[in-house]
């Protein structure tokens, strides 16, 4: 990201920027019943000219200028804000991975792989289990942090759920019936 006409225009300017990513799946009796995906990002910025703060927000990251002179249009509009002290200046932080990288990576393919073996493993320990449905759902985020004092800082965080709906039948009659995620 570029901010140099932040740094041009603005005394001081805090970017925040988010990108997001989402899948779901449904199998039901054994086929992928269906599969939706979807992708979001957006792009907020807040600047301070003098004491006067502005924001501006948009979901379209193709226009960085743009949102940056709303920020700074806005600020111009506003009264003083005499309390307003600066932006966060850098502190010495060591970074925390608690996330593995397979969970950024996981796909469909590798659920209904997981899936597959999955079913493989229940049906060896009782033959009458039945999936009656599976669901997976996957969201990222990204979040990066940039302003004018310095900070630079980038957070990636994964979900990843499985649930399962599972029905055991013998001689035509149910016997159990559950889930788990």
């Amino acid at each position: 990201m570029n901010t140099s006409y932040l740094k041009r225009k603005a005394d001081a300017f805090e970017v925040y920027i988010v990108n997001s990513n989402s899948l779901s799946a449904e199998i039901s009796k054994n086929e992928l019943d269906f599969a939706t995906e979807g992708k979001s990002e957006a792009l907020a910025i807040t600047v301070a000219k003098g004491k006067r703060i502005g924001f501006a927000f948009s979901t379209d990251t193709s226009d960085f200028k743009k949102v940056a002179d709303k920020a700074l249009s806005v600020a111009m509009a506003n009264s003083p804000d005499k309390d307003f002290k600066g932006f966060a200046a850098p502190k010495k932080v060591t970074p925390i991975k608690n996330y593995s990288d397979d969970l950024l990576s996981y796909t469909l393919q590798d659920f209904t792989g997981f899936h597959k073996q999955f079913i493989k493993g229940m049906r060896a320990a009782d033959k009458s289990l039945v999936l009656s449905n599976a669901f997976f759902t996957k969201g990222t985020r990204t979040t990066r942090v940039i302003n004018s004092e310095g900070i630079d800082l980038k957070e990636t965080l994964a979900l990843n759920t499985f649930s399962y709906e599972l029905t055991i039948k013998r001689k035509g009659e149910l016997v159990a019936s559950g889930g788990s995620n």
